[in-house]
Formats: structure tokens, C-alpha cells, sequence
């Protein structure tokens, strides 16, 4: 009942202000106000693919990966560098001077090469040099797409191609890593002639018998995946890379239809055959560095490294004097009794001899060629070069051959 009397009772005349509530409203105001705590910038980045909040310095130790959907984050061709040789204080960096130009005279083309060259701190998308990989000396040619989409134009095609010819000089591997829009607009059909001047430096290079391994990264599209990028003895992917030669877009418009969202990622790319191998990044340089040691390396093998059909070579090869004694004493044997006999019996005595002689002949030939096979894998090309070996020899297209890891 007293809330209903509460309701039908005057409104009084006046405000009843409480002195406690008042002073305390006071204090409050006079309190200087505490802005907001703000997260610094720099510390975290979103996953593109799944909207993950990822810690950069745990972005950075998991090689630019997402750990929670396994996207892998476009990295500079530096970064690239520390995560590939051995030591990057070792690494002798090649045509370093090398500046374009504008030879067209295209508009804010010097602008746009000066602000993407202080925002990367390169002269242009690509860094080539000399270092080891698992301790092999090899040529390398890292692409930044962030320099100009990694675009090639003038300096980027001659400076691959001046790797590939210093490669060629000291009989030395190639390991590209292609990140790239394709060729680069402001200069023309320069920078299209960059694509046959590539292309020409990789086949010399396979003539000498010497081994291109090629690292496509996303995005590796247009002039630079139709020049030199996808002419590798082994063409290697990383995940979720977008593979092609036309964009998606062109392509729907020359054809009038959709096409399937997965059609130029690597995987697609793969199971149509024009990549060897998906290789994730924390263990690509494992990789490169087995691939390498299975082709192009000069030391001998230690018993650890040795496949397990090296033991049965050896085998084989040890038991091969053993059975040329066979033979001999198996050819005396039949001799003496030929000579034994009369004339008929040794006319006999030497036509049996003849066909063991055949027959040991053929076992001999086949005991030696099951000892050489195991180790024509090993054999490398010497440092100088020279003509092609059995294990680094060239297929019927003229290109490298060789075992890939399992």
C-alpha cells in the first residue's frame, strides 16, 4: 500500500539536494580524467585468411606463418635472404649498383621508383648474390614484391640474367624466389624483352648440366612465371601461391565465364603438373639444401647421408672379384678337361669353354653395372663445369634431371 500512496501524494515544490551526493559529484569532477588504455601500433597483425590476432613477435619466429590456418605472409626479399642461407653476413650481393631509368619518359615513374626504394630500402625488386645453403655455395635471386608488385623491368631482368651467367662462369647452382606482378608497364616493351633475355640465360646454364631450382611465391604471375620463373629443373610452391600466367579477371573477360576460385593457387597448379612440389617455409630451405646435396655436391657422402641402396652397391662391388675368380677357375677347369680328351673331346671341351666363357662374360657385365648403377646418382659436376655426368645429365628437352626428395 505505501507504494501506491507514493503514487497518488503531490509533487513537492522542491528539490531535496543531498549534501553527501553533491560533494561527492564535486570530487569526482575535480579528478583529472584518465584517458583510455591504448594498444601500442606495431604489436599485433590480423590474418587475412582467418581474422586471427596474431602477436608479431610469434609472427616472426613462426617464419611470417599464421599458426592457426597456415597463411603465409608476403616477406621482403631480405627477410627471405636470412631465412634461406646459412649466414647472411656471408652472402656477397651481385650488381648492387644497378639503377633504371626512364626510358619512356613515363609520368611520376622517378617518383614511384624513389618512394618504393625508401620504403624498402632497395634500388630495385630483386637482390642476387653468392652464398651457402646446408653448405653449398649457390647463386641466388630473391624478388621483393613490395618494391613495385615485384614487378621486372630492365635492371630486375638483367640482373637475373647476370646471375645466371655467373652461375654458368663457376659451375654453380641456381636458387630463384619468384614474387612478382609480372613485367613492369613504365618501361614497354623493354621490360618484355627482359622475358627471351632470362629465358636465353637459364638455357645456357642447363647446358652446362648444372641444376635451377626455382621457389614460386604468392603472387608469382604474368611476364615473370612465363620467363624464367617456371623454367626450373624443379619448380617448387609455397601454400595458397597464386600460380599463372593471365589474372583471373582477363581471363573472364577473353572467355565470357567464371572461373573456379582455387584455379591458379598452387595446389591446382600441382595436381595439373606444372609445379613439383608444395613446400611450406619452415621447411623449405631443409629442403633446397636435400636437393642440392642429391645433385650438385662434391663432397663424399657419410654414412648417415647414404641412401640405402649404397650398401647393396657395395655389396655388389666387393662381390664381383669373387666371382671373376669363379670364372677364371671355371674357364681353367674346362680347358684342361678339352685337352684331355681326344680330338673329339676336345673339339667339345672347346665349345663348352666357349659358352661358359659367354656366360661369365655376361655375369661379369651384369655384377659390374649392378655396382655402378647405386653411384651414378653421386656423380656431380666438377666445379669448372664441363659436359654433363650420368646423374646430372640432361632429359630429351635439354633441361636438369635428377631424384627429388620423397
Amino acid at each position: 500500500m505505501a507504494k501506491f500512496r507514493e503514487i497518488f501524494r503531490g509533487k513537492s515544490k522542491y528539490v531535496t539536494v543531498r549534501a553527501e551526493a553533491e560533494a561527492e559529484s564535486v570530487k569526482k569532477k575535480q579528478q583529472p580524467s584518465q584517458p583510455p588504455k591504448e594498444v601500442p601500433d606495431g604489436l599485433w597483425t590480423k590474418c587475412p585468411q582467418c581474422g586471427e590476432m596474431l602477436y608479431n613477435k610469434d609472427l616472426e619466429r613462426n617464419l611470417y606463418v599464421c599458426s592457426k590456418c597456415g597463411y603465409h605472409f608476403r616477406i621482403g626479399a631480405r627477410e627471405r635472404l636470412a631465412q634461406l642461407v646459412d649466414d647472411l653476413d656471408t652472402f656477397v650481393e651481385l650488381d648492387a649498383g644497378l639503377v633504371t631509368t626512364n626510358p619512356l619518359d613515363f609520368p611520376n615513374y622517378p617518383e614511384k621508383l624513389k618512394a618504393d626504394s625508401e620504403k624498402t630500402g632497395l634500388l630495385d625488386a630483386v637482390i642476387t648474390g653468392i652464398g651457402k645453403i646446408n653448405g653449398i655455395e649457390v647463386v641466388l635471386a630473391v624478388m621483393d614484391f613490395h618494391f613495385m608488385g615485384g614487378s621486372m623491368g630492365s635492371v630486375v631482368g638483367e640482373r637475373v640474367t647476370r646471375a645466371f651467367e655467373r652461375a654458368t662462369e663457376l659451375g654453380l647452382p641456381v636458387v630463384t624466389v619468384s614474387v612478382s606482378g609480372g613485367a613492369r608497364m613504365q618501361e614497354g616493351i623493354i621490360s618484355l624483352m627482359q622475358m627471351e633475355k632470362t629465358c636465353a640465360a637459364v638455357e645456357r646454364h642447363s647446358r652446362r648440366g648444372l641444376l635451377y631450382i626455382s621457389v614460386l611465391a604468392d603472387p608469382c604471375m604474368a611476364g615473370v612465371f612465363g620467363s624464367f620463373a617456371s623454367l626450373g629443373d624443379i619448380n617448387i610452391a609455397e601454400p595458397g601461391a597464386t600460380v599463372g600466367f593471365a589474372g583471373q579477371r582477363v581471363i573472364e573477360e577473353t572467355i565470357r565465364r567464371a572461373l573456379p576460385p582455387a584455379l591458379q593457387k598452387a595446389e591446382t597448379v600441382f595436381a595439373n603438373g606444372f609445379v613439383d612440389r608444395i613446400v611450406p617455409r619452415g621447411q623449405l630451405k631443409e629442403t633446397i639444401g636435400k636437393l642440392l646435396l642429391w645433385h650438385v655436391t662434391e663432397r663424399p657422402l657419410t654414412p648417415a647421408e647414404a641412401p640405402p641402396g649404397k650398401e647393396q652397391g657395395d655389396a655388389a662391388s666387393q662381390a664381383e672379384p669373387d666371382a671373376a675368380r669363379e670364372g677364371r677357375g671355371g674357364k681353367a677347369a674346362g680347358e684342361a678337361s678339352g685337352t684331355a680328351g681326344g680330338s673329339e673331346s676336345q673339339g667339345h671341351g672347346t665349345r663348352s669353354t666357349a659358352r661358359q666363357t659367354r656366360s661369365q662374360a655376361k655375369r661379369e657385365g651384369s655384377s659390374r653395372g649392378a655396382a655402378a648403377r647405386p653411384a651414378e646418382r653421386f656423380v656431380t659436376v666438377s666445379s669448372a663445369g664441363g659436359t654433363a655426368s650420368p646423374a646430372n645429365g640432361a632429359s630429351r628437352n635439354g633441361r636438369h634431371h635428377g631424384d627429388t626428395p620423397a
